[in-house]
């Protein structure tokens, strides 16, 4: 009788992990469970803050995106199969060559995006009330901003969503279109006219990421381009007004 407890016993470990918060998931529900965090964990988590009155931009709010991110990589470790799918690799000279690459396209064609935005009507008003909250943090928070946006956003929607959600939907294309469908839907606080360059720029982050695999490379540009948006260029218009 003992030995066929037992025998249970570990046959449901098998078949089951326990979760970042304790409670026990069957694997076959991992993947399912880590890609609904990953696509909607983060707007829920927007939409909750704005429905308390809390500062989205604030620290708080940061490090629920941290933990949230720390869910998902314990989630995606979980499976032997699905770390590697994840992309986290140690940094190289062909990391930093193709988030070069990827910020410069980016960069590069913000002219044009800029051209398109306008003809959508220009900054509108919730547009310009987002990037003023955002001029009034200190630089360390602008920092802390940017860093969490560049980290948190590429674990879940370019490696979770992209790498393990391809294993999920049997197809690199489905899980592409879903994860950018959803990264730009998540960003649409800031205004339409917005989600043209949140658009382009999740486009280039997801080619990078399906052609080199490479997580580090899309954290690496995600902080890149977010650093010069959010740090540099306020900064040089602003000298130029008083010039």
């Amino acid at each position: 009788m003992e030995n066929a407890a037992s025998f249970h016993i570990c046959a449901t470990a098998r078949h089951s992990i326990i979760s970042p918060v304790g409670s026990t998931i069957p694997v076959q529900l991992v993947p399912l469970v880590g890609l609904a965090l990953a696509l909607f964990g983060a707007p829920l988590l927007l939409l909750a803050f704005r429905h308390f009155r809390v500062n989205t931009l604030s620290a708080p709010m940061r490090i629920c995106l941290w933990l949230l991110c720390l869910a998902i990589v314990l989630l995606a470790k979980q499976g032997s199969n699905n770390w590697p799918l994840l992309g986290l690799k140690i940094p190289t000279v062909k990391t930093i060559l193709y988030a070069v690459l990827a910020t410069i396209a980016t960069l590069g064609s913000w002219p044009i995006v800029g051209l398109l935005q306008a003809r959508w009507g220009g900054a509108t008003a919730q547009t310009t009330e987002q990037f003023r909250r955002l001029s009034l943090l200190s630089f360390p928070s602008k920092l802390f901003v940017v860093l969490t946006a560049g980290s948190v956003e590429e674990v879940l929607y370019r490696g979770y969503a992209i790498g393990i959600g391809t294993e999920t939907f049997g197809s690199v294309w489905l899980a592409s279109t879903v994860s950018l469908a959803v990264f730009v839907v998540a960003h649409l606080r800031w205004g339409l006219s917005h989600l043209v360059s949140v658009f382009w720029a999740g486009l280039i982050l997801t080619i990078l990421f399906v052609v080199s695999q490479d997580l580090s490379a899309c954290i690496l540009a995600h902080v890149a381009i977010d650093g010069v948006g959010i740090l540099i260029i306020p900064v040089v218009f602003a000298r130029r007004s008083l010039n």
